[in-house]
């Protein structure tokens, strides 16, 4: 049982140690803006205070 637990604990390391030494490149996803306005009945831009 100690030795399953060691070799456990190895392969772990050597993994972490693996995917520490890799050469990826993470690409950022895109973001997203959303805008928005208020037009009155007219369509012109207007003040969310003017709509109401």
């Amino acid at each position: 049982m100690k030795k399953l637990m060691i070799v456990s604990a190895v392969s772990l390391l050597a993994a972490c140690s693996a995917v520490d030494k890799s050469d990826l490149e993470i690409r950022q996803k895109p973001t997203l803006t959303l805008g928005y306005a208020y037009l009155n009945d007219a369509g012109e831009n207007t003040t969310a205070q003017e709509i109401r």
